[in-house]
């Protein structure tokens, strides 16, 4: 388990860092400790606490009348490790880690995963990241980019992060130049639902969003990217999509309110969610108010569209796995890959409206 560093932890490997950067060289003065406790906002003791481990490393000395030297730049072991930096838990990313490990093996490489309940957190994450790097190199990192990545802190480490790849997402709005992305097309989500809903002669489609409380602007939500690649080939085929109605769900709107009214305006032929399990939610809903039936498409194609036989879509996590772990390791030399989801029809004669469920 990763526990966040202590402050004497910090200013170990943030001086550690300065001098592995260049910024002080064998025989450069460090700050003294009164002007290192201001610039860390912490009292003397504990700056002297976090430099006497790079005294007994040998990596800086006290010098009488001088104050704290630099010895030597420190180096690090080029390690075969790969931090594996996503979710690991669920019906999406359940199996990810295994289907890592399993790619890494035929490199002898292995993976170091980030627990679970961290990865929702940006300081445990820039934690993990820290205590990595602490004596080593690793060969590479996989990343998935979502917003609470510490994008700021890869930046500024750009030596340690150099062979690093985004996986499934990526919500920056400037690409980092030295990394390489392999990411789940969610454009293409949105185009591939309205031509499938086309396919079958609708001519209303709802997207139910879930909300999202953290949302930061354009970009940093993978259901916005899918709601416009939907509104924009759904106004090309002439189906109404009521974008208004995304919205004010995805601002925390009830949905049994706004869906109830869009079933007595007879309104309801379609519905897109982004996760399986909203679309049984929404089904319950529907029910209650006695729609019969709908056409229904859900995203990641999890175990609740197998079980209730929801068309759902597949990101290929295998897929995007693969070509991560290519690009890692120098089998594959693009910079830049999306992959698009398939959709995955489950027919399994079971009719979701008449099934009790849980």
């Amino acid at each position: 388990m990763i526990q966040p560093l202590l402050k004497q932890d910090v200013i170990t490997e943030k001086v550690r860092n300065w001098i592995l950067q260049g910024k002080y060289r064998p025989g450069d003065r460090l700050p003294t400790n009164i002007e290192l406790a201001e610039f860390f906002g912490v009292n003397t003791r504990t700056v002297a606490a976090g430099l006497s481990r790079l005294v007994s490393e040998e990596l800086i000395e006290r010098a009488p009348k001088r104050g704290t030297i630099v010895r030597r730049k420190i180096k690090k072991i080029t390690s075969n490790c790969v931090p594996l930096v996503a979710m690991t838990e669920g019906h999406l990313y359940s199996n990810i880690a295994h289907v890592t490990d399993a790619l890494l093996q035929r490199e002898k490489l292995f993976p170091i995963v980030i627990a679970p309940k961290h990865f929702n957190c940006s300081e445990l994450i820039q934690s993990f990241f820290e205590r990595i790097a602490l004596h080593q190199q690793p060969f590479g990192y996989l990343i998935d980019g979502e917003m609470n990545i510490p994008y700021s802190y890869i930046i500024e480490h750009a030596a340690q992060f150099v062979n690093s790849v985004f996986i499934f997402t990526y919500h920056r709005k400037e690409k980092i130049p030295f990394a390489k992305y392999v990411l789940v097309d969610f454009d293409a989500i949105g185009v591939m639902a309205a031509e499938y809903f086309a396919a079958r002669g609708v001519k209303n489609i709802l997207f139910p969003a879930l909300n999202e409380p953290s949302y930061r602007g354009p970009g940093s939500s993978n259901q916005e990217l899918v709601m416009h690649g939907l509104a924009r080939r759904a106004a090309e085929l002439g189906i109404n999509f009521d974008e208004g109605f995304f919205w004010r769900l995805h601002a925390g709107a009830p949905l049994e309110d706004l869906l109830s009214a869009k079933i007595r305006n007879n309104e309801v032929e379609a519905i897109f969610c982004y996760t399986d399990f909203h679309v049984l939610k929404t089904v319950d809903i529907l029910r209650r108010n006695g729609v019969a039936s709908a056409h229904l498409l859900g995203n990641m194609n999890t175990p609740h569209a197998v079980k209730y036989g929801i068309p759902s879509f597949d990101w290929q996590v295998d897929k995007v796995m693969e070509t991560a772990v290519n690009m890692l390791i120098g089998n594959d030399l693009r910079n830049d890959v999306k992959i698009s989801p398939l959709i995955v029809e489950n027919d399994n004669g079971i009719d979701v409206f008449s099934q009790n469920i849980s």
